[in-house]
């Protein structure tokens, strides 16, 4: 019975741990393909005024 409370303790705390870990992945891939997407928009630009 013990181990029990012990897992749904775990669930409890690694589920907002998961969700934070998850959300700075995905802000760090976010931040990763835009300032690719600005980079190559940027570079379209400059290919275009040339």
């Amino acid at each position: 019975m013990e181990s029990l409370g012990f897992a749904i303790g775990g669930l409890l705390w690694g589920a907002p741990v998961a969700a934070l870990v998850m959300l700075v992945v995905v802000a760090v891939a976010v931040g990763r393909w835009r300032r690719k997407a600005m980079a190559a928009l940027e570079g379209g630009e400059r290919a275009a005024d040339g």
